[in-house]
């Protein structure tokens, strides 16, 4: 495609040069081959940065279930604006942490 674009003045000319002895377009070869390897490159670095990035959401859902668990252990027993039972608190603690 680089070539025929190439060759219709779209592209660069230098693109539509083809090899004298085997007529093939070796400078629309050479960079599709580099364009492809670029992309291929950013697809890793891209699949990096979302492993990471769902890591660091995990890691910041721990955090929060963590410390809503240990806020709720220094609430004293006897408050009564409570809306659920204790028991079943710490089991939605623990549900949290686990998911």
């Amino acid at each position: 495609m680089l070539f025929a674009l190439a060759r219709d003045g779209f592209l660069p000319r230098a693109l539509a040069a083809v090899h004298p002895i085997h007529r093939s377009p070796q400078a629309a070869i050479r960079r599709a081959v580099a364009d492809h390897d670029g992309a291929r490159d950013h697809q890793a670095r891209s699949r990096s940065l979302a492993i990471l990035a769902n890591v660091s959401a995990l890691a910041l859902y721990l955090g929060c279930a963590l410390a809503a668990w240990r806020l709720r252990q220094k609430r004293t027993a006897g408050e009564s604006d409570a809306p659920v039972p204790r028991p079943a608190r710490r089991r939605r603690a623990l549900a949290g942490v686990a998911a």
